[in-house]
C-alpha cells in the first residue's frame, strides 16, 4: 500500500473510531479472537472499548479519538487513569492498548513503559501514525473497510467493498459438493451468467454450499469484486403476506449506492424504483450478491401464483440483474423463482440441489463424530430441473437449509 495513507484523516467521532479499531484488531488477532466492542455508550467500561484474544492472551483496547484542534493530544494523566481502570476488567487482561487519533508524544510513551514495568500487564500506546502504518501493511483489510471510513478517498481510488456476511446455519465443513463448487466457479467466470438460483428442500445444504464457495472466493480476495449478502430466513416461510424486502433494499442501496443510495433508501420512492436503482448500482462494477432463503418473499406452492415474488422491489432487482450484471447474483430458495423463468435458459439458470448420497453423507457424519448410518444426502445437481423426488422433504439431515 502506498505511503500516501499516512496522510489520511482520522474519524471525527468516538463511535466511528471505535468501529475502526474493532476492524483493525479483529484482523490483527485473527480468526477465533472473539473481538467485540465492550458494552454500550455511557456504560462503565473498565477502561476498555474493544477486547478479544490474541492467541491465549486477553487484550483490551481503549479508543481515544481526538479532533486535532482542542485537547488533541493524549495526556499522561489520561493514560494512567485508563490503565488503572483496565485492571478491573474481566476477564483479566494480559495486554492493554490505548489507541488514539492524536499525534505521537514522547512523554506518553515513557509513561506507558513505566506502567508496563510496574503494573499487572504491558501497556502500549498506538498513535494515529501507528494505526495508519499497520493498515497500510494490510491492503486486503484496507480495501474492505476504506469505503466505510474514507468514502471520498474510496470513490477516487475505486476500492473494493466487502460487507460482513449475514449467512447463518452454515456447516463447519462441506462434503460431497465438489461438482457444485466447480459449477459456481464456472458461473462466476462466465460473463453470460448473471443470476444463478439454487433450489432445494430445507436441510439439503443450500446455505452451506454458497457460504463455503463464497469463503473460497474470499481467499482470492473476491477476485477484486464487491461482496454483499442477505438472509431472508428470519422472516419465516409461512405465506402470511407479511414478508418484505424493504429492509434489504435499504441496506443494499446504502452499500452499493453510497450517498446517493443513502438518500434513496430514506426516500418515499416506490419499491420498484428502489429495486431498479439498486440493480444499476450493483451493475456498476463486478460484485457478488447473495440472497439466501428467498422463499418468504415468494407465493407458496399452494397459491395460483406459486413461486412468484410478492415483493415488487426484489422482483424488479432480480429481473434487472438477469438482463445486465457484470458480476453474479446467487439466490437460494425452496421454491422455483417463477419471475426468472424467461431467463432460465440463458442468463439466469436454475439449479436443483439434491441431498447428499449415502457415501458423502456418511463421510460428513463420520467427520463430525456421528454414526455413518445417519448420513444423508446428495449431490447430483441437474440444471434447469426441479427436484424430482418429493420424499426428499422427509428424513432431512440436520445440516443447514
Amino acid at each position: 500500500m502506498s505511503s500516501d495513507i499516512l496522510g489520511w484523516p482520522a474519524p471525527i467521532d468516538d463511535a466511528t473510531f471505535e468501529s475502526l479499531c474493532l476492524d483493525l484488531w479483529t484482523d490483527l488477532w485473527g480468526p477465533g479472537c472473539g473481538a467485540q466492542k465492550n458494552g454500550r455508550s455511557g456504560q462503565p467500561q473498565a477502561g476498555v472499548d474493544v477486547f478479544g484474544k490474541a492467541g491465549e492472551v486477553w487484550v483490551g483496547v481503549q479508543c481515544k479519538q481526538r479532533d486535532n484542534r482542542v485537547n488533541s493530544r493524549l495526556t499522561v494523566s489520561e493514560l494512567k487513569a485508563e490503565a488503572l481502570a483496565a485492571q478491573t476488567f474481566e476477564p483479566r487482561l494480559g495486554l492493554f492498548i490505548v489507541a488514539t487519533t492524536g499525534p505521537r508524544d514522547e512523554k506518553v510513551q515513557a509513561c506507558a513503559r513505566k506502567l508496563s514495568d510496574a503494573g499487572p500487564f504491558p501497556v502500549e500506546v498506538w498513535f494515529w501514525e501507528d494505526i495508519l502504518t499497520k493498515l497500510g501493511e494490510r491492503p486486503k483489510l484496507l480495501r474492505r473497510i476504506s469505503w466505510k471510513y474514507w468514502p471520498t478517498i474510496f470513490a477516487v481510488t475505486g476500492g473494493q467493498k466487502i460487507a460482513p456476511t449475514r449467512l447463518t446455519h452454515v456447516a463447519e465443513e462441506l462434503f460431497g459438493r465438489e461438482t457444485e463448487l466447480a459449477d459456481l466457479d464456472a458461473a462466476w467466470k462466465d460473463s453470460k451468467v448473471h443470476v444463478v438460483t439454487v433450489v432445494a428442500w430445507g436441510g439439503v445444504g443450500k446455505t452451506s454450499l454458497v457460504a463455503h464457495w463464497a469463503a473460497q472466493l474470499a481467499a482470492r480476495d473476491h477476485d477484486g469484486a464487491d461482496y454483499f449478502d442477505w438472509s431472508f430466513y428470519s422472516q419465516g416461510t409461512q405465506d402470511a403476506g407479511a414478508a418484505s424486502g424493504e429492509t434489504f433494499l435499504a441496506a443494499g442501496l446504502r452499500f452499493f449506492g453510497g450517498e446517493e443510495g443513502e438518500s434513496l433508501a430514506a426516500s418515499p420512492r416506490s419499491a420498484e424504483e428502489k429495486g431498479t436503482r439498486l440493480a444499476e448500482f450493483v451493475a456498476r462494477r463486478k460484485a457478488l450478491l447473495i440472497l439466501d432463503g428467498l422463499e418468504p418473499l415468494q407465493y407458496s406452492p399452494s397459491s395460483p401464483l406459486a413461486g412468484q415474488l410478492k415483493d415488487p422491489g426484489v422482483k424488479t432487482l432480480l429481473k434487472s440483474l438477469a438482463q445486465k450484471n457484470p458480476g453474479l447474483c446467487l439466490v437460494t430458495t425452496r421454491e422455483k423463482v417463477a419471475d426468472l423463468a424467461g431467463f432460465a435458459r440463458n442468463t439466469a439458470p436454475e439449479w436443483s440441489l439434491e441431498r447428499l448420497s449415502m457415501a458423502s453423507g456418511g463421510a460428513a457424519r463420520k467427520a463430525s463424530g456421528e454414526g455413518e448410518q445417519e448420513g444423508a444426502g446428495a449431490a447430483r445437481r441437474r440444471r434447469g430441473r426441479p427436484l424430482a423426488d418429493a420424499s426428499a422433504a422427509r428424513d432431512l439431515s440436520s445440516g443447514s437449509a
